[in-house]
């Protein structure tokens, strides 16, 4: 033995010299593989990716060179890979209470909801899964059932058929965002179009633009069904611009044409505040030439047949799903679970579209009828 030496205390392996047990991980295993570090970590892991007989040599080399996994080590790599795959696959369930899948459906704003947030779940890397659910117990308990057993993290409820009624949901185990008008007194984060601003700045831009008798078709259904807020809009501007270019709103459930006709010739309206499915075809034929008698304007989405050339406040009801759908994804990702200390609600503002072929009338306060023949 050479002067100086030691006596092989058994750390290095007899098969590969220089390299001791202590030193040998899976790098070092890769390095004499000529391999990746990563293609070793799946081979010890038995995980897809790596050849049979890839794994082999892999096994095979560890045993010559003594390399044995640290325990610990291990195990904190495998939570930190489940976490990552658990992040990595999160789930949004989109409940819908209606007859119809969402992807099927033409009911509006439904349908514009779902597009959105359909994108833009699927753009942030989301798994999608739809959830039908009834009224009745025997129902709420199969969606409960359904949603524990699928995974979910989150929950985006749709608008329910009827807002007065309530979804029995475990709501502490998800993240949960409404859209839309979905429940009353679930107190929840929820996500709806600024009904109240976007009539106000539609009133404001008729004002401006120099209309004189200004009426509104109030229909006290959709008045129940988001609180009145398009009506306090309206009567905000007025009083604010001293009720001077305001005529008194026709407030009916459900008004008719003939009601209609009879309030704008009563009232000689030059403009008149309508919803995104009213039809001023109807007008039109009874002697009122839009455009030169009266201007429509309107509150909805802009993708209607019945208000295309019709200038007014686009709802922007695509957006509100988006809207929803990252909020949603946010909340995932936070780990907030259950009914918020303080439900949040997001008003989405609309945006004003103009068109030249409803500008303000000629002759504001005159109503003429159109010559016939």
């Amino acid at each position: 033995m050479a002067k100086g030496a030691r006596p092989n205390s058994g750390n290095s392996d007899s098969k590969s010299p220089g390299v001791s047990k202590g030193t040998v991980n899976m790098r070092t295993i890769a390095a004499k593989l000529g391999v990746s570090a990563q293609t070793v970590s799946l081979a010890v892991r038995n995980a897809p990716g790596v050849s049979a007989s890839m794994r082999a040599k892999v096994l095979t080399l560890m045993d010559e060179m003594g390399y044995r996994p640290q325990p610990a080590l291990t195990a904190l790599m495998g939570q930190i890979r489940r976490h990552s795959s658990k992040r990595s696959v999160m789930k949004m369930a989109f409940v819908n209470s209606w007859n119809e899948p969402l992807a099927a459906t033409t009911a509006e704003p439904l349908r514009h909801f779902y597009l959105g947030a359909r994108d833009k779940a699927e753009k942030l890397g989301y798994v999608i899964e739809e959830f039908s659910c009834g009224t009745t117990e025997e129902e709420q308990a199969k969606l409960r059932k359904r949603l524990r057993s699928s995974g979910a993290d989150g929950l985006l409820i749709f608008p329910t058929i009827d807002p007065t009624s309530s979804l029995m949901i475990d709501w502490e185990n998800y993240s949960v965002v409404e859209i839309g008008q979905s429940m009353q007194g679930v107190p929840l984060t929820l996500l709806i179009s600024d009904h109240f601003g976007n009539a106000f700045t539609l009133c404001q831009r008729l004002v401006e633009a120099g209309f004189q008798r200004i009426g509104f078709i109030h229909e006290t259904k959709e008045h129940e069904r988001i609180g009145g807020s398009y009506l306090g809009g309206v009567l905000a501007a007025s009083f604010l611009n001293g009720h001077r270019q305001f005529v008194e709103p026709l407030s009916k459930h459900h008004p008719n044409h003939r009601e209609i006709l009879r309030y704008v010739k009563d009232n000689r309206c030059d403009a008149l505040i309508v919803g995104a499915h009213f039809d001023p075809q109807f007008l039109t034929v009874k002697g009122l030439r839009a455009g030169r008698d009266i201007s429509f304007f309107a509150c909805g989405p802009w993708s209607s047949d019945r208000v295309r050339g019709i200038a007014g406040i686009d709802e922007c009801w695509k957006e509100i799903g988006e809207a929803a759908a990252a909020q949603l994804g946010r909340l995932m990702q936070s780990g907030t679970r259950g009914f918020p200390e303080i439900p949040e609600v997001i008003h989405i503002p609309g945006r004003w579209i103009d068109q030249k072929l409803h500008a303000p009338v000629q002759t504001a306060g005159t109503v003429k009828k159109s010559r016939r023949g």
